[in-house]
């Protein structure tokens, strides 16, 4: 059988808050995955059972990653008869405005997605550090956080239908050292990595928008209102990018968080297959209260991919816990590299011909 060993240490660090449940320097833990809001107008039974079908595809959209989730047969039907996975639902007001709260069971959503063959994208996610340039003619702005920019709003409601993690530059007098404008629209990663830091960010976004050098010369002239977006992605050491042309700003902005969440959903979903239903060890050590050790417990409760946690042995400060899983061994070796507790590092005690998949340093 084989072994994780997570290395525990406690770590002062600062935590980059905005807006978001960050549990460590570049890891966030998305809450409320499996909840929809949508407004209504009456409290009324039609209301509700139409409130409730919305809010079921916000959090299959979230999951799945995808805006098409409509187009998997197997989700389109649960899609007709959402109620079946319903667990709660309540209302709730704000500026004269009903909306409907509805909470979804995770375990039968998460059943249905394996019936469905969709991958599961679980609640710990990485921060993006979104840098957002609007090109128009041959003027280039990079949108700070607080800006009151449309586009900047726009982005951050597409990111919350899938669920995305986001923050953006303050762009200060310290952004303004470490990048420049340029930078940004060429997209150059080491500046942009350095000045991303400060965000505690583990992914970096440039978005950029233009009526301009974007498009081909042909379609620059006449009296044409096209305009052109693009992304670029830098997480785990891969750049992904993107281009897509259209009229309307928003529509742009809705395709490239599209397709950034798509790319993320790709390379941090997993699925319940054959691998499955199989279990695993994981030693810990330096777990030196009883503080300490529940932290431990309730971190590796919170794992999507792990069915059930049981401790197999505690021997001074190191505890063996077993973790049956729900996916593969590589997906919960993902999950903790995604988490930003753990820093994965090499034992330089262990024997050569002690069997491990990873070591992590615990920085809880």
């Amino acid at each position: 059988m084989k072994m994780i060993k997570i290395l525990c240490k406690r770590v002062a660090m600062g935590l980059v808050a905005v807006g978001l449940n960050i549990t460590a320097a570049n890891a966030v833990q998305v809450d409320n995955l499996y909840q929809g809001q949508v407004s209504v107008p009456s409290q009324s039974a039609q209301s509700r059972q139409q409130a409730v079908g919305s809010a079921f595809r916000q959090v299959l959209v979230k999951i799945a990653g995808s805006e098409s989730v409509a187009s998997n047969s197997t989700l389109a039907t649960a899609l007709r008869r959402p109620d079946n996975y319903l667990s709660q639902y309540s209302y709730t007001q704000q500026d004269r405005q009903i909306y409907l709260l509805a909470d979804f069971d995770q375990d039968k959503v998460n059943l249905l997605l394996q019936k469905a063959e969709v991958g599961i994208w679980g609640k710990h996610r990485p921060l993006i550090t979104v840098w957002l340039v609007e090109e128009q003619g041959n003027q280039r702005n990079i949108i700070a956080d607080s800006s009151a920019e449309t586009l900047l709003e726009d982005l951050k409601k597409q990111a919350a239908i899938y669920g995305l993690p986001i923050n953006f530059p303050l762009m200060d007098l310290t952004d303004a050292m470490e990048v420049s404008s340029a930078d940004v629209w060429g997209r150059f990663q080491q500046p942009l990595e350095k000045a991303s830091q400060r965000y505690g960010s583990e992914a970096i976004a440039v978005v950029r928008l233009s009526d301009s050098s974007l498009l081909d010369n042909a379609e620059k002239g006449g009296n044409t209102q096209l305009k052109a977006i693009d992304w670029t992605l830098f997480v785990n050491g891969n750049r992904t990018a993107m281009r897509y042309k259209g009229s309307d700003n928003e529509d742009l902005i809705a395709s490239a968080v599209g397709g950034i969440a798509q790319s993320l959903y790709q390379q941090n979903s997993y699925s319940v297959t054959a691998q499955a239903n199989h279990s695993t060890q994981i030693e810990i050590v330096n777990v030196d209260s009883m503080a300490a050790f529940k932290q431990v417990k309730e971190f590796l409760d919170s794992l999507t991919q792990v069915a059930s946690v049981q401790v197999v042995s505690v021997k001074g400060e190191t505890i063996l816990f077993n973790l049956s899983l729900l996916s593969s061994e590589a997906a919960v070796r993902q999950a903790l590299k995604l988490e930003g507790k753990l820093i994965e590092s090499n034992d330089p005690l262990a024997p050569e011909s002690e069997v491990q998949v990873s070591q992590f340093i615990w920085k809880g």
